[in-house]
């Protein structure tokens, strides 16, 4: 049975039953699908993650670095080994890590997508888009100069509010935020940086602000250090 067929019979046994209409997004690690609801024809988005077995997974070390793991020693050999084991909580932990920060995220934030149902596999979130197609990503439209300032600000705040839940996106750019209904909107968590375990939290977190001004075109280096430094004084992480 196929991730996706998978999925939509734990929707289905959740009482919450949804219909593919088309594949949204395929990455290494996941796909992503427009579902509508059997119930109210409402449209969401449907993630699953690719089998562990058959996927093509990161390092161990850059895995083990910048995330946290608690006291599991085990779980630790075991992803430093590549074993069965060691895949198979990377990506258990992928989808705990996605859910969590939709849960929690989004819950203060209008600029993240809702979840809708967690999944044992993926989960099923807010679709960002019509019935005519997905919101696109900043990266593949300019949008209008005389709103720069307020969207810059606006994912200022934002990765303010990741690091307030000692979480950096680690990933973040003109490629993972959407552009809907005049706003942004940040997507893909889960490989998302925990400050209690990374000792790269000042570097990660320029690299997030230093991606998102660079849009705008305001990504000088004196910028990004005050921004970032005034951030990790508040939070008094050492810089």
């Amino acid at each position: 049975m196929s991730e996706l067929q998978t999925a939509l019979q734990e929707l289905t046994q959740k009482k919450f039953p949804v219909t593919p209409i088309r594949e949204l997004k395929s990455g290494k690690e996941a796909k992503v699908w427009v579902v509508k609801s059997e119930s109210d024809d409402s449209l969401y988005a449907l993630k699953t993650y690719h089998d562990f077995k058959s996927r093509a997974f990161q390092t161990q070390k850059n895995y083990l670095q910048d995330r946290f793991i608690g006291d599991g020693a085990n779980i630790r050999r075991a992803i430093r080994k590549g074993n069965d084991v060691g895949k198979q909580f990377i990506q258990d932990t992928w989808v705990m890590r996605e859910q969590y920060f939709l849960k929690t995220l989004a819950g203060q934030s209008s600029y993240i997508p809702r979840m809708v149902k967690p999944l044992r596999n993926g989960v099923l979130m807010e679709y960002i888009g019509d019935e005519n197609g997905p919101a696109p990503r900043l990266s593949d439209l300019k949008i209008p100069p005389e709103v720069w300032q307020s969207t810059a600000e606006i994912l200022i705040e934002l990765i303010e509010l990741f690091l307030a839940n000692g979480i950096i996106h680690g990933d973040l750019s003109a490629f993972n935020i959407l552009w809907w209904n005049d706003k942004p909107i940040v997507i893909d968590f889960p490989q998302a940086i925990d400050v209690r375990e990374s000792k790269r939290v000042p570097e990660l977190l320029k690299r997030d602000i230093k991606n998102v001004l660079s849009y705008f075109k305001w990504d000088d280096e004196l910028t990004i250090e005050e921004i970032a430094n005034d951030m990790l004084d508040r939070y008094h992480i050492a810089h």
